[in-house]
């Protein structure tokens, strides 16, 4: 798994208008904040797997095993049925734990969610993960949606999920896709996985489920692409045909995503990516400008 390198965060320059906020940041979550004209922007980086922290390794041991999950914004709304252990208890500690002024998570999403609604913007929140980050990434996406949606925010919610393994037990995914489908809601969500043929992490835990992916079906395929969905969720999966058919551990670099992007993927293709679901007659106008809900 993705195994993120030290940094001085107080160097990391501004991207695309994105400021990282140090004081809000861990060692395995980073805080990115922003604004445009119509929204506040949030973007949550979930690292991987770091080889040299024990806590990180315990979690993708601890996977192995489903436990009843637990939403740690608000016990009140939805949850996944068993999950992978590890992958809740690294969102959760994180969640948990304070930041700036003793500022836990539930803390920091209220303060954006006031921010957006004072000024009268939409909230924009993004969670990107690699590995076990995109395991951590996608259980916190749910929690954050389901709480976020509690509260009101107007807005949306999107998960960009890199060769992440299974999740959890079978039915995970339909609970996870249906709680946030067909149900009337300023905010939105949207789930993006990118994965790739024969990559081992992907394959674990045993006897767990991905969210949206048949891996079984997808294997056999060197590109393939599903898309599902309605107007308060969409779910896209993709997967890239392996980089290597000798070295199985080559398949699982996050690196690879930077030549997929840059060279390989069509517009056509990028088109399905990103905007991947009709949008009803008469809803038009409620479209953002990127394409996406």
């Amino acid at each position: 798994m993705f195994n993120e390198g030290k940094a001085d965060l107080g160097t990391v320059a501004d991207i695309g208008g994105l400021h990282l906020d140090v004081p809000m940041s861990t060692p395995r979550l980073k805080l990115w904040e922003g604004a445009t004209d119509d929204a506040i922007v949030v973007v949550l980086g979930f690292c991987g797997t770091r080889f040299d922290a024990t806590n990180d390794l315990m979690c993708d041991i601890k996977s192995q095993i489903a436990r009843p999950h637990i939403n740690i914004l608000d016990e009140r709304v939805p949850t996944l049925g068993k999950v992978g252990a590890g992958w809740q208890e690294w969102w959760q500690s994180e969640a948990q734990l304070p930041r700036a002024e003793g500022a836990v998570m539930k803390d920091v999403l209220t303060h954006y969610s006031t921010l957006a609604q004072d000024s009268g913007k939409a909230l924009s929140m993004s969670l990107t993960g690699h590995s076990l980050g995109a395991a951590a990434a996608a259980v916190a996406g749910f929690d954050i949606a389901h709480f976020l949606r509690a509260a009101g925010v107007c807005g949306k919610v999107r998960v960009y999920s890199f060769n992440p393994p299974r999740l959890g037990q079978s039915g995970t995914g339909e609970l996870y896709m249906n709680s946030l489908r067909s149900t009337y809601s300023e905010l939105r969500f949207t789930l993006r996985q990118f994965t790739r043929t024969l990559d081992p992490v992907q394959s674990t835990p045993l006897f767990m489920h991905h969210l949206h992916w048949d891996h079984g079906r997808a294997a056999a395929d060197k590109r393939a692409a599903s898309v599902s969905g309605d107007r308060f969720a969409q779910f896209v999966t993709i997967t890239d045909q392996a980089a290597s058919t000798r070295n199985l551990a080559d398949n699982h670099e996050l690196t690879l995503w930077r030549n997929y992007f840059l060279s390989m993927i069509d517009q056509a293709e990028l088109q399905r990516i990103f905007s991947p679901v009709e949008v009803p007659a008469g809803v038009a106008s409620r479209r953002t400008a990127d394409g996406d809900w």
